[in-house]
């Protein structure tokens, strides 16, 4: 299992899915764009928590 989620990751960034399908997700459904700042939110907290947090 842990292969195929590899390999769906690695088609996912050499497609440039997160750069290009992401943004315009969030651009047409308002729950998902919600959904995606409560999650970045929510990861931010986590990494300033754990001292990990991007300067």
């Amino acid at each position: 299992m842990k292969n195929i989620q590899d390999q769906l990751k690695t088609f996912l960034m050499d497609h440039h899915y997160y750069e290009v399908a992401i943004p315009l997700i969030r651009q047409f459904s308002k729950s998902y764009d919600h959904y995606y700042k409560k999650l970045t939110e929510a990861s931010d907290y986590y990494l300033k928590q754990k001292g990990d947090a991007p300067q």
